[in-house]
């Protein structure tokens, strides 16, 4: 799930619903190869269950960091 966006270049993800510690998270990223921020950079509490990804960039790229994203939460 990504929250709504107010012009802006950087989506919150949502990622609650795997119930995964966000070091779970953090290592799956850093294996597939992926650099996401994790929500809790921004705080403690409200950023938990979060990742931000920054879409600034270009498409092909943006696609396959958000592959490599999937693969990771799903793999493991």
């Amino acid at each position: 799930v990504v929250s709504p966006l107010e012009a802006t270049y950087l989506a919150w993800v949502d990622i609650r619903a795997y119930d995964l510690p966000h070091c779970d998270v953090g290592g799956r990223c850093k294996k597939h190869q992926v650099a996401l921020t994790d929500g809790q950079f921004f705080g403690q509490s409200s950023g938990e269950g979060f990742m931000r990804v920054n879409y600034g960039c270009p498409s092909g790229q943006l696609l396959e960091g958000l592959r490599r994203f999937a693969q990771a939460i799903k793999e493991g």
